[in-house]
């Protein structure tokens, strides 16, 4: 079987067939200065951003092995909880905040939350995490910056969807994730660096990670504030013939397929795609995998034998290669039109990691490069799921609301890595790699799922099984979003 029958290339064709091979070549041709542009201006700095938002995220599992509980007098399972109100606050404002940010210039609202969780959210909250003398004011902190975390974690990518056709986005948004990835080297770096002002102002090394990270990024977000671009058809960032040439080609890849508006029919066509729900478990268990990583990394680490200083160093190499896994693979998914067969590879890196880590007394160096496949398992799947569910949304309420659902739904996950990983396991975790384990195999039989019924839709769509819908009103044939029958799934 060829590869073009194997993945039905005709059905997974990007737009309707409606559109000339000469228009499409046109405007691929015209759009690389447009492209480029974009490129300069706006990747640089979601990543940076993004790369903080992580920083910001994961330091408690640096200061924990730094001396967190023992400051704070915490007792077991308070390092869970710290964690669980930080994703609890995310899930609950993430479709809030981008039906907000629908409505607000991205300058301001992405760099006001960055200032935000720079200064009064996360830069003071942060910031402000460094100078907690109880657990309580440290749920504070934490709860805080979950709710401004949720708002740019869904807001960025609904942002970057609006600039790059669907085959573009893939390659640009894992160079903004590599933020994430660096934020797990860096911040491993950054804590060592901390760690050596233990000490200092009479403060603890674990008390300088916030402070030093919340002032860095009070600073990033007033700089984004005036530098980031808005949405493409505001301000002056584009030019006229610019704007048309971007309005042209996003609309010759999504074809009929919008959602300008948010009324009762919108929410009810949102609310009953399967797609949504289906993305959100392969989410929800990524989301497990990577907030393990995230927060018990250095422990695990540690647990190895190493000093906890030497833990964090030996966290960078795992980090840098998981970001060269996620960007080789970004450019060739993206480069042959396709996503299911690298979230498969994804999913084998982490069953070969995570099976690996519950054999019980195996020397430290397989362990360690168990934890390799574990992280390039989670980097290279968990921006594919992303993309590949945002490829097949359409429509700007369909992405804003989708996107934040998947997100905020699948960041349940992180509620069970808060409770699998025990301490009392600790640094074994059994019961959390197993967990983790199976929710990785779950995560490549939804993909089975979710590629097999994005296929079968459209070869209803190429038979003409849609076609009733173009005679709804006008009113509402023009707000289906994705299910236009002119729109074409990917995969």
């Amino acid at each position: 079987m060829n590869m073009d029958t194997a993945f039905d290339s005709k059905a997974n064709a990007p737009i309707s067939p409606h559109v000339s091979s000469s228009s499409t070549a046109v405007f691929a041709h015209d759009a690389q200065p447009l492209l480029h542009k974009i490129d300069i201006r706006i990747l640089p700095i979601l990543a940076w951003l993004y790369l903080l938002l992580l920083m910001d995220r994961v330091n408690i599992g640096n200061a924990k092995i730094l001396g967190l509980e023992a400051s704070l007098n915490m007792k077991d399972g308070d390092y869970g909880i710290t964690i669980s109100l930080l994703l609890l606050a995310q899930i609950l404002f993430m479709v809030p905040a981008n039906l907000t940010m629908r409505k607000i210039s991205p300058s301001l609202w992405l760099g006001g939350l960055c200032v935000c969780w720079g200064k009064d959210a996360e830069g003071l909250i942060t910031l402000g995490t460094g100078f907690v003398k109880t657990f309580a004011g440290l749920c504070v902190c934490r709860f805080f910056l979950g709710m401004i975390e949720g708002a740019y974690h869904s807001g960025f990518l609904y942002f970057m969807s609006m600039y790059y056709k669907r085959y573009e986005l893939q390659r640009r948004f894992n160079i903004v994730f590599c933020g994430a990835i660096l934020a797990g080297a860096i911040s491993g770096l950054f804590a060592y660096a901390c760690a050596q002002l233990d000490g200092r102002a009479g403060l603890e090394g674990w008390r300088w990670i916030f402070i030093v990270e919340g002032l860095i990024t009070i600073a990033s977000g007033i700089s984004t504030i005036f530098v980031l671009p808005d949405w493409p058809n505001d301000g002056n960032f584009l030019q006229g013939e610019e704007k048309i040439l971007l309005d042209n080609r996003l609309n010759e890849d999504v074809q009929e397929a919008k959602m300008d508006r948010f009324d009762a029919a919108a929410l009810k066509l949102i609310l009953s795609d399967w797609k949504i729900y289906c993305s959100s478990i392969m989410f929800f268990f990524s989301a497990n995998s990577g907030y393990s990583l995230v927060f018990f990394l250095p422990t695990v680490l540690r647990g190895l034998g190493w000093t906890a200083n030497r833990a964090q160093v030996m966290t960078i190499p795992v980090y840098v290669t998981a970001m060269v896994v996620t960007l080789i693979t970004a450019w060739i998914s993206d480069g042959i039109q396709h996503r299911f067969s690298f979230v498969l590879i994804g999913v084998a890196f982490g069953i070969i990691g995570y099976s690996i880590l519950l054999v019980p007394g195996l020397p430290y160096n397989i362990q360690y490069m168990a934890i390799y496949f574990s992280a390039a398992g989670f980097y290279v799947a968990q921006p594919l799921l992303l993309i590949w569910a945002t490829n097949n949304w359409a429509g700007h309420y369909k992405r804003a609301v989708a996107t934040a659902l998947i997100t905020g739904l699948g960041n349940c996950g992180g509620f069970i890595s808060s409770n699998v990983y025990r301490e009392e396991d600790a640094p074994r975790y059994q019961l959390g790699f197993g967990f983790t384990l199976a929710g990785v195999v779950v995560i490549g039989i939804a993909g089975v799922v979710f590629f097999f019924g994005l296929r079968a839709e459209n070869r209803k769509r190429s038979r003409g099984s849609r076609l009733h819908l173009l005679d709804l009103p006008e009113h509402d044939r023009d707000n289906l979003g994705d299910a236009h029958p002119d729109f074409r799934f990917s995969y």
